[in-house]
Formats: structure tokens, sequence, C-alpha cells
């Protein structure tokens, strides 16, 4: 093949009463809670800090709806992913198996990002220590050394900025300390798990310079046999494996300029073998015998986690990030500067069938690089309004302001070149029309010539955006927020889609295939994102709270596209409404917050397939017309006895289509230009989803030694696994029980568990649709029952 490398932008840094009204939260257990520091005469949940609006304040003075965990909670249920989490939060959901390829489907009250176009800009943003990220990869790396994870629910626009539109994953991660800490954390179980996290730090320089090390190598096997690997060298013989490393370093200079400085630099790497998908419901029986030609043993069952794939699927994931963060006070503000930088790379190798057949493969190769400055001022408690006192002779009570600069530069460059095997593809053709193959000759078929359809990919973003956030106290007991921002978004792109040689050039172009050229694509967007909320404390343990948020996420181009048509869409836009209530009850033993919500989505930013052209269908992006998601969110916590902890997390969500004409349909029930999806509800959006979770805690002996155990059980309900809503798509509700138990000696800092997840062996199926040879599916699966053996010591 010829070099398919071209030309790349360059980036270049640039600095600058329960159930009263209703909200979403849960309180994790901090580190304190679970070494169970409370004093004896008073039992009471812990008062959780959050940075939900970019300074540290009381979670229950927060108008958001949200979710805080804590570390040790997600340490005690073996929580390493962010799919792991989502099982926890109520109207959050993350399925990414841990792998790399494809990229995570991340929503909140059922709004996402579709998957297909790699160039989309998210509908969910992940924040890591204030630092901010736009692409679904990074979502992907594994959950170590933290201090905890807030889940921002809702529009984010003011604050976050775009990408925020459904809401915020804030990962705060555990810092320096000016006493020696750390921490050792190992497991091993079925599907020949390993993994091992540790961390240590402390003062290296007494009162200036304190360091903290943290890194992780986590490794899975995978959970789907592949019965091709058997006849066929190179083969993955089990899909859905995984390797993850990372390290972490942070720094914290304390004192630079009467300030506190910190760097952070990490390396995270990852490595997925296969995707954990199965052939069901062959219903043509060429179809069938194209799978028994290239694999004596294709399996075709279904629920029995065995499979037939004929490629070598590989997909790695490198990261690394560099922040520094600054903190100062003058003048009786708070000054903060961060200036943060990323690179992602991530090539992978799939095939193209799903299926024992040689039909091709894809090489796709993607990185993007990323500069971000934020500069932000926060003021103490000013008297009245910014300092106005009275106005007419009545007092303005006190006010506080956060206003900011922030400026971010992102490339992005994706080639891709799709091989196809012409014999196997006209015979898999063929035998969805029912023609079988010649039972003959699948070595020789193997063997032959691809003929390659190429793409390349670069775009340039550069966004630009003042924000302030006011915070006023008129009268005793209410509080008024107002935040602003203004975002200035310019976009630059190339797309060309071409062959390899006349002769591919002739092939593709029977087949419908286009070749063009595209430079200079040019996007400029300004937008203006308020947020008002209204806060009543009712008493010192409960307040009740109103909301009205903007978000919107930039427009862009299909990195995708194979055609000149629909290579651009516009931007989204998403308005929100929230009613909540946050309380306290019994002396503080238990903590209720619900919450009421609706969220319009305008152009929808949409990626569908129209299979009625070219040999890969034509990927499109567009804008569709409107969506909405609203309902009620619960959460709780209790501790009704020292000893006795419960959680609970759950919600309703009633999402649909309002105008969404020309959507995805499956690939054996084409019609062009697509299929009318209004009125259909949002994909992979269950109506009811929650979790319940007891934890124990019994003393064994008056040396400290105690037995501990927890039990999560997490509801899903039915919903639709594929972006079609095609009726074959439905997946049925389904419970899934998480089992801990073990020992611990707190005041020892040791803990020994056995952990199981979905202990009843439910077999969910997170993803189906009609494989590209009609007449059989696909669909990708979560593991199996899994039990692992955990040891933690930490000081």
């Amino acid at each position: 093949m010829t070099d398919t490398r071209w030309r790349r932008p360059a980036c270049t840094p640039v600095l600058g009463g329960v159930l009263l009204l209703v909200s979403g939260t849960v309180r994790a257990e901090s580190d304190a809670d679970l070494r169970d520091s409370r004093p004896a005469a008073r039992l009471e949940l812990e008062e959780v800090m959050v940075t939900a609006q970019k300074s540290e304040e009381p979670l229950r003075d927060v108008p958001i709806s949200m979710t805080v965990l804590g570390s040790s909670f997600l340490a005690e249920r073996a929580v390493t992913d962010l799919d792991d989490l989502s099982r926890l939060v109520g109207n959050f959901k993350v399925d990414t198996q841990g792998g790399v390829e494809p990229p995570p489907d991340i929503r909140i009250r059922g709004f996402g990002t579709a998957q297909g176009n790699r160039a989309f800009e998210q509908s969910v943003g992940l924040s890591i220590d204030g630092d901010t990220f736009g692409r679904q990869e990074y979502f992907q790396g594994a959950l170590f050394d933290l201090q905890r994870v807030e889940i921002l629910k809702g529009p984010q626009g003011t604050l976050f900025g775009k990408n925020t539109t459904a809401g915020l994953v804030n990962v705060v991660l555990s810092e320096p300390t000016n006493t020696a800490s750390g921490f050792i954390d190992a497991q091993g179980g079925q599907l020949g798990s390993r993994r091992v996290e540790a961390a240590v730090g402390g003062p290296v320089i007494p009162n200036v310079l304190d360091v903290r090390i943290a890194g992780l190598v986590d490794d899975r096997d995978g959970y789907v046999r592949n019965t091709t690997a058997e006849t066929v060298s190179g083969l993955s013989s089990s899909l859905g494996g995984r390797d993850r490393d990372a390290l972490r370093l942070k720094l914290k200079f304390l004192d630079v300029l009467g300030g506190t400085v910190g760097l952070t630099g990490e390396w995270s790497r990852a490595t997925s073998k296969g995707l954990p998908f199965e052939i069901t419901n062959v219903t043509i029986p060429a179809v069938q015998q194209l799978y028994l030609k290239y694999d004596p043993n294709a399996d075709t069952q279904g629920g029995n986690f065995v499979t037939s794939e004929g490629d070598a699927d590989v997909a790695k994931l490198t990261t690394r990030r560099v922040v520094l963060n600054g903190d100062w006070t003058l003048g009786g503000w708070n000054l903060d500067l961060l200036v943060g930088g990323a690179t992602l790379e991530s090539p992978n190798h799939t095939g193209i069938s799903y299926s024992p057949a040689p039909v091709g493969y894809g090489d796709f190769r993607d990185s993007s690089k990323q500069v971000t400055a934020e500069f932000r001022g926060r003021s103490g408690e000013l008297e009245g309004l910014l300092g106005l006192r009275e106005i007419f002779g009545l007092g303005l009570g006190s006010s506080r302001l956060t206003a900011g600069l922030f400026y971010q530069c992102k490339t992005y460059d994706a080639t891709t070149a799709v091989g196809f095997n012409l014999p196997v593809y006209t015979e898999w053709a063929l035998a969805s029309f029912g023609i079988p193959p010649e039972p003959t000759g699948a070595d020789a078929a193997r063997q032959a010539p691809l003929n390659f359809l190429l793409s390349d990919y670069s775009d340039r973003t550069a966004s630009y955006a003042a924000f302030t956030h006011l915070e006023w106290r008129p009268i005793d007991r209410w509080a008024l927020e107002l935040g602003m921002r203004l975002t200035r978004e310019e976009k630059d792109a190339d797309i060309r889609n071409y062959f390899n040689n006349a002769t591919d050039a002739a092939i593709f172009g029977a087949l419908g295939e286009t070749a063009f050229d595209f430079r200079g694509l040019h996007l400029s967007s300004l937008a203006f994102t308020p947020k008002v909320a209204l806060r009543r404390d009712l008493s010192e343990n409960t307040n009740i709270f109103a909301s009205w948020t903007r978000g919107f996420k930039s427009g862009g181009f299909n990195q995708q596209a194979t055609s000149p048509d629909g290579i651009r869409y516009k931007d989204e836009v998403m308005q929100s409404w929230e009613v909540g209530s946050k309380s306290r009850f019994f002396d503080g033993r238990a903590a209720v917050d619900v919450q009421l919500f609706s969220m319009t989505a305008k152009d929808l930013q949409v990626f569908t397939v129209d299979d009625t052209g070219g040999v890969l269908g034509t990927p499109v992006v567009i804008n569709a017309g409107r969506a909405r998601s609203r309902g009620v969110e619960l959460d709780m916590d209790f501790l009704p006895a020292k000893w006795l902890t419960l959680r609970a997390s759950g919600g309703f969500d009633d999402t649909k289509y309002l105008d969404y004409q020309n959507g995805p349909c499956e690939n054996d029930r084409q019609v062009s230009p697509g299929c009318n999806l209004t009125g259909m509800p949002l994909e992979f959006t269950p109506r009811f989803n929650g979790s319940l979770t007891s934890s124990i805690r019994i003393p064994l002996n008056n040396r400290g030694l105690q037995a501990l155990t927890s039990l999560t059980a997490h509801y899903e309900g039915a919903r639709f696994i594929s972006r079609t809503d095609d009726p074959r798509t439905r997946e049925s509700a389904r419970t899934t029980l998480a089992l801990q138990a073990g020992i611990t000696r707190p005041d020892q800092g040791w803990t020994i568990l056995i952990s199981g997840e979905n202990i009843t062996n439910q077999r969910v199926a997170y993803f189906r649709d009609v494989a590209k040879v009609a007449g059989s599916m696909r669909e990708y699966l979560d593991p199996p029952r899994v039990w692992m053996a955990t040891m933690r010591w930490s000081f």
C-alpha cells in the first residue's frame, strides 16, 4: 500500500420531607467513614465536600443533581472502571468493558454521543483534577488512586463549558500529603484476572515539596471462546480480554510566590483482545454454510459465551497527560491557574464481518493532542451584591463571584484502510440472498490479495471562553445563582477518500464508493450558555432548589464520510429544568435527595449508515430535530446502626425522539434515506433503573478485627440496545447481584475480601444488531459470573 500520511494541523498552546421535591445525589462514605472514626456518642453521615462548582463546598449546598463516590467505597466494592461505577448511580450508563474498541458509550439521562463518527464531541464531559477532555477514549482509563468521583447530571455549560450537554464526570485524584502514606491493593481470580494497584507518598522536602506516586497493572483474559482460533493460527482464543498499565506522579510545591503549585504527569496503556460478541439467529441456510466453510466448528447457538471470529482483533490505546495547577490568595480572592497537555494514540485492527469468513479487515489509526489553559478567580464573601450593601435602604445580604478565562486547542488525525477480500466478499453477499458457497477452497480464499478503500481525516479545534458565576444571598435562607459562559470556537478540517490504485478505484467505483478530497473545511460557533438556580433552606437539614441551564456541543465534520454528502453537522443545544430537595433526617443518619428533571435537545447530533449505497453503506452524520428526557431520581443513604449502612440510587427516565425522521435501520431492513424513529425512546436507556447496597460491619473480637459484607442489587429495565430501536434489539429487564465479604483491621490498615460480580450468572447483552450478512445477528455480552480475591493494606 502507498503511504497514507499527509498534512496534520499543528496546535500552538495559548495561555490566557422525604420526597419534598426533586434531586439526585448519593453521599459516599469517605475513608474516615469506612475506618469508622465517628464518635460513639453520635452516629451520623459524614459531611461530603465537592468541587462541582470549581470550589470546595458542602454537597448539600450545591443546587445540582449529583452523585459522589469516595475511594474507600469504590475499593471495598472492587470498582475499577467507569462501567462498574455506572451500576451504582441512577440514570448514568457507561459501556466500555474495559476495552479499547469500539469507543465507550457514555450516557446520562439517556443522552450520549452516538458511536460511529470518531470526531464527535462528547455529550458527557470528563474532568480530571480540573483538566477537561472531550474524546470518548479518555473514559476508558482505569480508576486508580482516587480521592472521589463526582457525577454531575444535566448541562454543566457555565463552569465546565461545551461537551457537557448531558452531564459531567468529575474525577478528583488523591493528593500528596505532608505525612507518609500509601497502600497496595492486589486482586486475582477467574478469567485469569490479575490486578495490582499501589501508591506511596509523603514529604520529600518538609514544608516545601510533597510527592505521590501511583501505579496500576491490570490484566484479564477473555470470556467468549473463539472456535475459529482452533483451526486458524494467529487469532485470539478468547474475546473480551484486556491488559492495562498506568503510572502517575504528582508533585506539590507548598510555597511558590505565597501559593501552592502542583504538577501531575500520567501515562497509561491499554490493549483489548477482541470484542466479546456472539453470532445468533442465523435464519438463512446459505449463511450457516458460509460460516462452516471457514470454521467447521462455527458456533451460532447464542447464550453459551462461544463465538467464531475469523480475524485477529487487537486494539490499543496510549495516553499521556501533564497538568500544572497553581493556587494563590490575593486581596481576598482565590486565584487558580491550570495549564495542561494530553496526547492520545489508538491504533486498532478489526474484522469487518464478525464471522469466521475472512471478508476483510479495517486498520484504524487515531491520534489526538490537546492543550488547555484556564485562569479563574473566586472572591471571598462580599457584603451585599458585589460590594453594593443596600439599595433604597434595603440590605442586599452577601455574595460571592467566580470569573475566569478558558482556552483549549485540540487536533485529531485519523487514517483508515479497509481491505476487502473480494472472492470471500462475493460469497458473503450471495449467501445473504440464499446462494450457498462452494464447500471447498477456504485456505486458498484466505490468501487472496485484498483491495483497499482508504481515507484520511484531520481537524483542529480552538475554543475560547469567558465565564462568570454569581452566588447571592439577598436574605436569610435564600440563595440565587446566576452563571453565564460565552464560547467562541473555530474548527478546520481536511477529509480525503481515495483508492490504493487504479484497479481498486475501478472495483470500488462499481460498488458505489466515491473518491473525494476536501481541504480547508471550516466551521465557526458562538454560544452563550446561561444558568439560573434558586435555593431555599427550609431548615438546617433541608433545602429545596430549582434551576434552568443551557448547554451546547459544537458542530463538526463526519470523520467516516465515504461520499461528499452529509459531511457537516451543526451545534447541538440542550436545555434543562430541575426541581429538587436535599434533606437529612434522624439526626444526620439519613440523607435523601429527590429530583424532577426535564431535558430537551435541539439539533441532536446522530450517526447513521445508509446501506442502500456503497460497499460499506454511506456513513452519515445529521442533526435530528429534537429529543427529550424527563423523569425522577431518588438517592438515599441511611445509617440505621453503627454496623449497617444502606444506600439506594435509582431513577425513572422517560425519553423520546420528538423529531427523527431519517434515523438508522437494521442492515436487512434498509430504507433510503432512513427509518423514522420519531416517538421512539432513546437507545440504550431503560425507563427504570436503580441499585440497592447494604453494607455490614461486625466486630469479631476486642482487638479491632471486623467482618464485613456488602451486597448490591442492580436493576435495569427493558431497553433497545442498538441505535435502530428495532424490536429484535430489545433487551429484557435484568437484575444482577454483586457480593463482597471479608475481614478487616481498620487500625492496622488491612482488608481481605472475596468479591463476586454477577453472582447469579445472568446473561446480559449490551449491544445487538443484524450482522452485515443478512440472516444473522450479533450481540455483545457483559461478563458472566466472576469471583475475585482482594488483599489491601494501607498506611
